[in-house]
């Protein structure tokens, strides 16, 4: 059976590595938000999206991005 002693030293140890595990996490989190806003940007910049499709682009990313955006026609905005 393991002593009291060695008990708190594994978790003590535990705790920290917690710690800075939790650390490095939130900066990845923080560098992924990063990067996915740097791609949305570009996409955005980069494509042929009228003022339609960027409005519909951009709720369905809101929402999750589940569904995929179909360009709509000309015809639609000459009307």
């Amino acid at each position: 059976m393991r002593s009291l002693k060695n008990i708190n030293e594994d978790y003590t140890k535990t705790k920290t590595k917690i710690a800075v595990l939790n650390d490095k996490l939130k900066k990845l989190e923080q560098e992924k938000t990063a990067a996915e806003n740097a791609e949305i940007v570009a996409a955005i910049r980069g494509g042929k999206m009228n003022e339609r499709e960027l409005a519909d682009f951009l709720r369905d990313f809101k929402n999750g991005g589940q569904n995929q955006i179909k360009p709509h026609k000309r015809e639609e905005f000459n009307q």
